[in-house]
């Protein structure tokens, strides 16, 4: 029974997910006004996590710091996930790839043109007992 119930949930999966695509792709269409709206979004997230980094400087109690900071926290984070959703996955990819900081290829190590070196803590020399 468990197995039914699993293979109920892939289905509903599947269905939900196909046409969440299918509406994305035919207002993207029929739509480009989609296009600058997600923008505008992406400007308004932005702008509102600059706004978190202002807030306390300007004065307020603490209670009303904690608030708008969360307030800008949530429209931030809101509007960010209505941009991408606007916007697409080509757009997600760029951002994505912007902060990928340790995952960078490592450049291949510049050796001495020199064809008797030898590294150390690599290489031994013959009949060495190092």
């Amino acid at each position: 029974m468990p197995w039914l119930f699993m293979l109920f949930l892939k289905v509903l999966k599947k269905i939900l997910t196909s046409n969440l695509t299918y509406i994305y792709h035919k207002l993207n269409q029929t739509r480009p006004i989609l296009k600058y709206a997600g923008y505008i979004l992406f400007l308004i997230c932005c702008l509102s996590f600059l706004g978190i980094a202002v807030i306390p400087w300007l004065g307020y109690s603490k209670g009303r710091v904690a608030g708008l900071i969360t307030v800008l926290f949530i429209t931030g984070e809101i509007s960010f996930y209505l941009s991408i959703f606007m916007l697409g996955k080509t757009f997600y990819e760029k951002i994505k790839s912007k902060f990928k900081f340790g995952k960078r290829n490592p450049e291949e190590p510049v050796l001495p043109d020199n064809p008797d070196y030898k590294n150390s803590a690599f290489e031994k020399e013959p009949g060495s007992s190092k």
